[in-house]
């Protein structure tokens, strides 16, 4: 069976449950990281030596990375489906999956740890949601092609 180390509140982990349930393949979950720890440990090491979830273990293969665990669990269990047997429709899941990584998660993280995940009296941010930056608009343009951020926020300088 597979094995999916890493917690459940992690968005990587996450990707990878998905996945896993999209196809209704049978796996286990280990918590580790953020609160659990384990991350450290020579056993964890051996597994992942850059010390960060997810990782999966699939009987002697052990793969981390999300996109990358994601890729070999629809090559694996679902060819054709999730990741398309053809080049073209691949690149098109491929582009998604690699732009989430490179050019959404920066702008969202510093959203997300500088508003939601630190007190306002720390992070010297208001209590309330604060303007995107333009990286942020400019990435939810991107990704939906039609999103428009003029009737929903004040204009960004």
């Amino acid at each position: 069976m597979l094995k999916v180390l890493g917690r459940a509140t992690s968005s990587n982990v996450q990707k990878v449950m998905w996945a896993l349930e999209e196809l209704d393949i049978a796996y286990e979950r280990e918590d580790l990281g953020g609160a659990f720890g384990g991350l450290d440990t020579p056993e964890y090491i051996a597994l992942n030596p850059n010390k960060v979830i997810p990782t999966l273990v699939d009987g002697d293969q052990v793969i981390w990375e999300s996109n990358t665990i994601v890729r070999y669990i629809a090559a694996k269990h679902d060819d054709g489906g999730l990741w398309p047997s053809d080049p073209a429709a691949r690149a098109q899941a491929d582009k998604w999956m690699d732009w989430q990584l490179s050019t959404l998660l920066m702008p969202w993280i510093n959203v997300f740890f500088g508003v939601y995940r630190t007190p306002g009296a720390v992070s010297g941010m208001p209590t309330r949601m604060p303007l995107p930056s333009k990286n942020w608009v400019g990435s939810m343009v991107c990704w939906t092609g039609t999103w428009k951020a003029a009737p929903m926020l004040p204009a960004t300088a």
